[in-house]
């Protein structure tokens, strides 16, 4: 199950991000650029925004190639949500796929009709 494994990605402390703008549907990040370990190589970005009051599961945006911002949008007005961006990394040899996490950050979506 591949949402396991975004909740269990190892947090990366001095990985940072950036809350850009809030709405009231959405939610716009930017983040530095994450440069993996070797012999790992970089293969996506993806934001997750999950409400901290868990009334339903988290909504994931992939971003375009090595974009480092991104606004994700088909969130819920007026509720508070937890934000993180994940790295997708593979080892080229074995293929195997790891996620490496930001640091989190926490934003309130305001209220608003529909935009």
């Amino acid at each position: 199950n591949h949402f396991l494994l975004f909740l269990l990605a190892p947090v990366v402390n001095e990985w940072n991000i950036s809350i850009l703008s809030v709405k009231s549907l959405s939610i716009s990040v930017s983040w530095a650029s994450y440069v993996p370990d070797y012999p790992y190589l970089f293969a996506l970005y993806a934001v997750v925004c999950t409400p901290t009051n868990q009334d339903v599961g988290p909504t994931v945006a992939i971003a375009n190639g090595t974009q480092t911002q991104l606004e994700v949008l088909r969130l819920r007005a007026l509720t508070e949500y937890s934000v993180q961006v994940l790295a997708l990394i593979v080892h080229p040899d074995s293929g195997a796929l790891t996620f490496k996490g930001s640091h989190i950050l926490v934003a309130s979506t305001v209220e608003g009709g529909k935009y």
